[in-house]
């Protein structure tokens, strides 16, 4: 499938969104979709530049969950090794969004830099659309339980 016919089919599904034709889609990303362009006012004909904090505010959030990103650090690690050379990042966001720590290969730290997969990027799914990081966090809201 060419890149434009397979734009006019994503054109023709959002627009069924709007339509109301929850069947013409999957569940999950028709109410992603139908949440961005009702409450977020998303265009989605439109690219945007990722939404990245200045590092004041990366800092300010990060602090406020840094018991929790030395927690998962070791982890990290671990996932990183077993995934390394494998196209993948580990990401930790907030719950906002908002990637606070990552790894990445180091072969693809400018591709995912270029597609906004990086410290202090905004996932959120209302400011940036449906993705895997801001709709899991909207469709499945989980409360992470951290030992202290």
């Amino acid at each position: 499938m060419s890149t434009r016919s397979a734009s006019l089919e994503h054109a023709r599904a959002v627009a069924n969104v709007g339509e109301g034709c929850p069947d013409c889609i999957d569940p999950l990303i028709f109410r992603s979709w139908k949440r961005c362009l009702e409450e977020g006012g998303f265009d989605p004909f439109r690219r945007q530049d990722p939404i990245v904090l200045t590092a004041a505010e990366l800092r300010e959030r990060r602090q406020r969950i840094e018991h929790l990103i030395r927690f998962a650090d070791p982890e990290i690690e671990n996932l990183h090794q077993a995934f390394a050379r494998s196209g993948f990042a580990i990401i930790l966001t907030d719950a906002d969004g908002i990637v606070l720590h990552h790894l990445t290969d180091e072969g693809l730290r400018t591709e995912f830099r270029s597609s906004g997969l990086w410290l202090g990027a905004d996932w959120g799914e209302i400011r940036t659309g449906t993705n895997g990081i801001g709709t899991c966090l909207t469709a499945v809201p989980a409360s992470p339980k951290v030992p202290r």
